[in-house]
């Protein structure tokens, strides 16, 4: 399946070589062009990412709004 580097005869099928053992390897693990590009691992990553930030917003206005919102209610009864 793999050949180790001393059996490549020159620079160019030793390139193509690799390159076609690199495709084998992502087949292999089911990444393949149409997984990333047809709502596969890219739509999951982004939906991911976008999430992670919402939620982080979120967080951060409240930790930023909280001391005012404290403070109000406070005034507020007293």
């Amino acid at each position: 399946m793999f050949r180790p580097w001393f059996e490549f005869r020159d620079k160019h099928s030793s390139l193509d070589l690799a390159l076609a053992e690199l495709a084998e390897r992502y087949a292999y693990l089911g990444v393949y062009h149409n997984e990333w590009e047809d709502r596969g691992i890219r739509a999951e990553l982004t939906r991911i990412r976008n999430t992670t930030l919402v939620r982080c917003f979120v967080v951060f206005i409240g930790l930023l709004t909280s001391p005012f919102i404290w403070n109000a209610t406070f005034m507020f009864l007293a």
